[in-house]
Protein backbone atom coordinates (compact mmCIF):
# COMPACT_ATOMS: atom_id res chain seq x y z
CA UNK A 1 0.00 0.00 0.00
CA UNK A 2 2.50 2.46 0.90
CA UNK A 3 4.62 2.05 -2.83
CA UNK A 4 1.98 3.14 -5.44
CA UNK A 5 4.31 2.32 -8.40
CA UNK A 6 3.37 -1.53 -7.80
CA UNK A 7 0.38 -3.52 -8.32
CA UNK A 8 -1.16 -5.71 -5.99
CA UNK A 9 0.23 -8.63 -7.77
CA UNK A 10 3.31 -7.01 -8.15
CA UNK A 11 3.29 -6.72 -4.35
CA UNK A 12 2.47 -10.46 -3.58
CA UNK A 13 5.31 -11.34 -6.01
CA UNK A 14 7.31 -9.42 -3.96
CA UNK A 15 6.23 -10.80 -0.65
CA UNK A 16 6.53 -14.45 -1.74
CA UNK A 17 10.24 -14.07 -3.16
CA UNK A 18 11.63 -11.68 -0.47
CA UNK A 19 10.09 -12.77 2.75
CA UNK A 20 9.97 -15.68 4.98
CA UNK A 21 7.14 -17.27 7.26
CA UNK A 22 7.56 -16.78 10.86
CA UNK A 23 5.19 -17.26 13.46
CA UNK A 24 3.22 -13.89 13.58
CA UNK A 25 4.35 -12.63 10.47
CA UNK A 26 6.70 -12.48 7.64
CA UNK A 27 10.64 -11.48 7.88
CA UNK A 28 11.88 -9.33 4.91
CA UNK A 29 15.04 -10.69 3.52
CA UNK A 30 15.58 -9.76 -0.07
CA UNK A 31 17.55 -6.57 -0.19
CA UNK A 32 20.63 -6.21 1.83
CA UNK A 33 20.65 -2.63 0.36
CA UNK A 34 18.42 -2.04 2.58
CA UNK A 35 20.58 -1.68 5.45
CA UNK A 36 23.84 0.23 3.77
CA UNK A 37 24.08 4.13 4.20
CA UNK A 38 25.64 3.78 0.24
CA UNK A 39 23.32 2.18 -2.32
CA UNK A 40 26.51 1.27 -4.61
CA UNK A 41 28.96 -1.98 -3.27
CA UNK A 42 31.71 -0.87 -5.46
CA UNK A 43 34.05 2.45 -6.27
CA UNK A 44 34.55 3.23 -9.86
CA UNK A 45 37.44 2.00 -9.72
CA UNK A 46 36.14 -1.26 -8.52
CA UNK A 47 33.98 -1.09 -11.48
CA UNK A 48 36.62 -0.46 -14.07
CA UNK A 49 38.53 -3.49 -12.76
CA UNK A 50 35.49 -6.02 -12.93
CA UNK A 51 34.70 -4.59 -16.52
CA UNK A 52 38.23 -6.16 -17.48
CA UNK A 53 37.10 -9.50 -16.35
CA UNK A 54 33.64 -9.77 -18.16
CA UNK A 55 33.28 -12.41 -20.82
CA UNK A 56 29.62 -11.99 -21.03
CA UNK A 57 27.28 -9.82 -23.18
CA UNK A 58 24.97 -7.23 -20.90
CA UNK A 59 21.60 -6.42 -21.13
CA UNK A 60 20.09 -3.47 -19.19
CA UNK A 61 16.62 -2.27 -19.48
CA UNK A 62 15.74 1.19 -17.98
CA UNK A 63 12.51 2.48 -17.32
CA UNK A 64 11.28 5.58 -19.11
CA UNK A 65 10.15 6.62 -15.73
CA UNK A 66 12.76 4.55 -13.52
CA UNK A 67 15.21 5.90 -11.12
CA UNK A 68 17.24 7.40 -14.15
CA UNK A 69 15.45 9.01 -16.49
CA UNK A 70 15.95 9.58 -20.15
CA UNK A 71 16.15 13.14 -19.46
CA UNK A 72 19.00 12.50 -16.48
CA UNK A 73 20.96 9.57 -18.95
CA UNK A 74 24.81 11.21 -19.39
CA UNK A 75 26.61 8.20 -19.47
CA UNK A 76 29.54 10.53 -18.63
CA UNK A 77 28.50 10.71 -15.36
CA UNK A 78 26.75 7.39 -14.98
CA UNK A 79 27.58 4.13 -13.01
CA UNK A 80 27.46 2.90 -16.21
CA UNK A 81 30.97 5.24 -17.69
CA UNK A 82 32.84 2.06 -17.61
CA UNK A 83 31.12 0.38 -20.56
CA UNK A 84 30.64 3.48 -22.45
CA UNK A 85 34.35 4.93 -21.87
CA UNK A 86 35.93 1.73 -21.16
CA UNK A 87 36.56 -1.59 -22.52
CA UNK A 88 35.94 -1.46 -26.11
CA UNK A 89 35.30 -5.36 -26.64
CA UNK A 90 32.30 -4.82 -23.99
CA UNK A 91 30.82 -2.34 -25.54
CA UNK A 92 30.67 -3.94 -28.58
CA UNK A 93 28.13 -6.56 -26.57
CA UNK A 94 26.28 -4.10 -24.38
CA UNK A 95 22.46 -3.54 -25.01
CA UNK A 96 20.60 -0.69 -23.57
CA UNK A 97 17.02 -0.57 -24.10
CA UNK A 98 14.56 2.12 -22.31
CA UNK A 99 10.54 0.69 -21.85
CA UNK A 100 7.28 3.00 -20.46
CA UNK A 101 6.70 2.51 -17.27
CA UNK A 102 8.63 2.77 -13.71
CA UNK A 103 10.91 0.89 -11.98
CA UNK A 104 8.55 -2.03 -11.25
CA UNK A 105 7.91 -2.50 -15.01
CA UNK A 106 9.35 -6.15 -14.77
CA UNK A 107 6.41 -7.13 -12.03
CA UNK A 108 3.73 -4.87 -13.37
CA UNK A 109 4.09 -5.30 -16.91
CA UNK A 110 6.43 -8.29 -17.62
CA UNK A 111 5.36 -8.84 -21.01
CA UNK A 112 7.10 -5.36 -21.82
CA UNK A 113 10.93 -6.78 -21.27
CA UNK A 114 10.46 -10.11 -21.53
CA UNK A 115 10.60 -9.99 -25.54
CA UNK A 116 14.03 -7.90 -24.69
CA UNK A 117 14.95 -10.53 -23.02
CA UNK A 118 14.57 -13.25 -24.86
CA UNK A 119 15.72 -11.90 -27.92
CA UNK A 120 18.76 -11.04 -26.24
CA UNK A 121 18.97 -14.35 -24.78
CA UNK A 122 18.84 -15.79 -27.74
CA UNK A 123 21.75 -14.06 -30.08
CA UNK A 124 24.43 -15.86 -30.67
CA UNK A 125 27.47 -13.45 -29.87
CA UNK A 126 31.37 -14.89 -30.36
CA UNK A 127 33.38 -15.24 -27.20
CA UNK A 128 35.65 -12.58 -26.27
CA UNK A 129 39.04 -13.28 -26.21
Amino acid sequence: ESNKHLTEESGRILLERGSTEVPGGLIFNRDARINLTRPLFFTIDQLFHFQKKIRASILIILAKHGAITVKEWIPEQSVMQPVHLGNTTLRERFQLEWVEGNHFVHLNEPQQVAPIISNFLQKKVEPSK
